[in-house]
């Protein structure tokens, strides 16, 4: 699927928020950014790159030009349209361009 067909698709108001751990090991909210990205319901196993083995509650996809940084550990993910709780990402994957090897097509990131 190209990249332009793929960002059609991402037709839900996303809030990306970067958090990180104060010295007492609490979270706080550091930049909160606002995109388009598609959520995708359901509960299902998944097999994290740890190996361990959770119940994800949902797959978010965001668009390869996406404010997430793969590298940062501490993610929240609030689908702004729904009055759902905010979901810890758990893992974000970012997916090969088919098209345009060692791109990054877009993002999948697994949360609950």
């Amino acid at each position: 699927m190209s990249i332009s067909i793929f960002n059609n698709l991402m037709t839900h108001q996303i809030e990306l928020i970067k958090r990180a751990r104060t010295k007492e090991g609490n979270f706080k909210d550091i930049i909160t950014y606002s995109e388009k990205g598609f959520c995708q319901y359901g509960n299902k196993m998944i097999k994290l790159k740890t190996g361990e083995e959770i119940m994800s509650t949902a797959i978010i996809f965001l668009k390869n030009d996406s404010s997430i940084d793969v590298n940062h550990e501490y993610w929240k993910i609030n689908h702004a349209s729904q009055s759902r709780p905010s979901m810890e990402v758990l893992q974000i994957d970012p997916v090969d361009d088919p098209t345009n090897a060692g791109n990054t097509h877009h993002y999948e990131c697994i949360v609950r």
